[in-house]
């Protein structure tokens, strides 16, 4: 069980990455990750007021945060395991939901590019045609 101020560390590193993927989607037309994929200026907005807020909630919320680890602090492994933890589920949680939200957009690009097993787009730029379900489909049905 973590300890309350490791878990407000979980919370705002949570509310943060959700907050930046968002961003980077918007700004980069990743529309297979977006959750407002229509509207990248809303996504914008939303996404910055999700970063400022998490880390303004958690550094001015009242408690004080600029503690050593030495005493009621984080520690160093304490740290990493709660931010790879929820760095990642904010990551896994974004590629599930787009995924269900644009799962009719992503399904045109399996009916254009069908089986081609030539078809170069790779790595991250693949969200720009398709959801994380669909690539993963086609990457799978490839080999």
């Amino acid at each position: 069980m973590l300890e309350p101020f490791a878990f407000d560390y979980a919370q705002m590193v949570f509310v943060a990455t959700l907050g930046v993927i968002q961003l980077v989607a918007a700004r980069n037309n990743l529309h297979g990750i977006l959750l407002l994929r229509n509207n990248l200026l809303l996504t914008q907005f939303i996404a910055a007021a999700l970063i400022a807020g998490s880390f303004v909630w958690f550094f001015f919320g009242g408690e004080p945060r600029n503690i050593p680890d030495t005493g009621p602090g984080l520690e160093a492994n304490t740290q990493t395991i709660v931010f790879a933890s929820s760095a990642s589920l904010a990551i896994a949680l974004i590629f599930f939901v787009s995924s269900i939200l644009n799962h009719r957009w992503g399904s045109n690009y399996m009916k254009i590019s069908g089986s081609n097993k030539n078809d170069n787009v790779d790595g991250i730029s693949v969200f720009q045609k398709t959801t994380f379900f669909w690539a993963t489909v086609k990457f799978l049905f490839r080999l």
